[in-house]
């Protein structure tokens, strides 16, 4: 994970970063295609999502809430974590 996160682009890091502390204010369930939808781009790397999301649960910022099948069209209905702000 940290390589995932030290070789980040620093742009997109706090773009994706953003965007996700926005989500989790909301105390609505969310995943990494819920960023997407708001216009976060991609990263470079797919991991890059999991670091995100990783680094935001250990800051306390997001708890997991569980498991969903992804809507993201590329992952042909995979299983993704569903996250919530922290209360």
């Amino acid at each position: 994970m940290q390589r995932a996160i030290g070789n980040a682009d620093d742009w997109w890091w706090k773009v994706a970063m953003r965007a996700l502390t926005w989500l989790a204010e909301t105390h609505t369930t969310f995943d990494a295609y819920d960023l997407s939808i708001l216009g976060c781009p991609d990263p470079d790397h797919p991991s890059r999502w999991g670091a995100l999301f990783r680094s935001a649960s250990a800051a306390g910022v997001i708890e997991h809430a569980g498991y969903t099948q992804s809507r993201r069209p590329t992952c042909a209905g995979g299983l993704c974590r569903v996250w919530r702000g922290a209360s």
